[in-house]
C-alpha cells in the first residue's frame, strides 16, 4: 500500500489546507513526479475517498504491528502471518484496462 504521508512528510491529523498546500507546492516541483502527486492528490483531497484511505492505512499499520511482533523470541504464532501478509505484484494489464 502507498504511503500517501510518508512521501509528502505529512501525518494522518493534517488538516486539509496543509495537505493542499503541500501537494500544490509538490506539483510545482520539478524534482516530484507529476504522476505520483496526481494519485495523492485525488486521495487525499476528497474527504470521502481519504476516509476510506485513512482507515486502509490504520489496518495495513496494524498488521505490520503485530507481524513484528511475531519477531520476538517468545512470540507463538499459529496463524502463519507471514506467509499471509504479502505484497502482490501489480499486473500491468489490468491497470492498463482500468484506466
Amino acid at each position: 500500500m502507498k504511503n500517501y504521508y510518508a512521501r509528502f512528510d505529512l501525518s494522518a491529523d493534517t488538516d486539509a489546507d496543509e495537505i493542499e498546500h503541500t501537494l500544490t507546492a509538490a506539483h510545482h516541483d520539478e524534482t516530484m513526479d507529476t504522476l505520483s502527486v496526481t494519485e495523492s492528490q485525488s486521495v487525499l483531497m476528497d474527504p470521502l475517498t481519504r476516509t476510506h484511505y485513512d482507515r486502509l492505512h490504520l489496518q495495513y499499520q496494524a498488521m505490520a504491528a503485530a507481524v513484528d511482533c511475531l519477531a520476538h523470541d517468545n512470540a507463538r504464532d499459529t496463524h502463519r502471518w507471514p506467509e499471509r501478509f504479502v505484497e502482490y505484484p501489480v499486473d500491468e494489464d489490468t491497470l492498463d484496462e482500468l484506466a
